[in-house]
């Protein structure tokens, strides 16, 4: 699906093929039962990680990593 206007809905909005836009506003949630994938960065406005990115390791342990305003990140094992 080629996205070239806006798209505004009140409920879920769900493609079993590739959406493709130039950009993304996205207000609420994002969820996915595959994978999400970028080629470029994927970056996160101020609050929008308050609680660190959780990584799931090949064993399955969960990591939490956060970042302080002086850009030290830290790394939390078994966050979740």
């Amino acid at each position: 699906i080629n996205i070239t206007g806006e798209i505004t809905a009140s409920g879920n909005i769900s493609s079993s093929a590739t959406l493709i836009a130039n950009e993304a506003n996205i207000i609420g949630n994002i969820t996915a039962s595959g994978n999400i994938s970028a080629s470029g960065n994927i970056t996160g406005e101020t609050g929008s990680f308050d609680n660190g990115i959780i990584l799931t390791a090949p064993n399955g342990n969960k990591f939490r990593f956060t970042v302080n305003n002086s850009g030290h990140l830290s790394v939390t094992g078994s966050a979740v």
